[in-house]
């Protein structure tokens, strides 16, 4: 009875300056899941600035979203997810699912960030013109 009433509720394990970590242990599934929330945070300011960056920095992000779609659609056949959003002033990546492996998505994701570069202006006109 106290360890299903101690842990109902997320325990905060971790507390710095730039993290917290939480852990929340799961006494109904016999199958471990995580969900893994990461905030790269943008100093530089020319990537949302200004209003300009900020619509090129979106764009950017639509067209990586695009050229990871495949790598989101194998991870969901061993149900595992990965959402990759823009908020003000970071870009917010979110991993969920089986936990054995999860890491393994985060990591590709975050490598892929690194080295995308759009090459294809077609694509680029599309989604610049969706965003208008």
């Amino acid at each position: 009875m106290f360890v299903q009433k101690y842990f109902k509720y997320p325990q905060l394990i971790l507390k710095t300056e730039k993290t917290d970590l939480w852990h929340l242990f799961d006494l109904q599934f016999k199958m471990p899941k995580a969900d893994i929330f990461c905030n790269i945070y943008l100093d530089d300011e020319n990537w949302t600035g200004t209003l300009n960056n900020y619509m090129y920095a979106q764009i950017w992000l639509k067209m990586f979203n695009k050229s990871f779609e495949e790598t989101k659609n194998m991870a969901k056949k061993v149900k595992q997810e990965i959402s990759i959003s823009m908020q003000t002033n970071c870009i917010h990546l979110n991993a969920w699912g089986y936990n054995d492996t999860i890491g393994v998505l985060m990591l590709k994701a975050l490598e892929d960030m690194c080295v995308y570069v759009p090459k294809n202006r077609q694509r680029f006109e599309n989604v610049r013109s969706e965003m208008q």
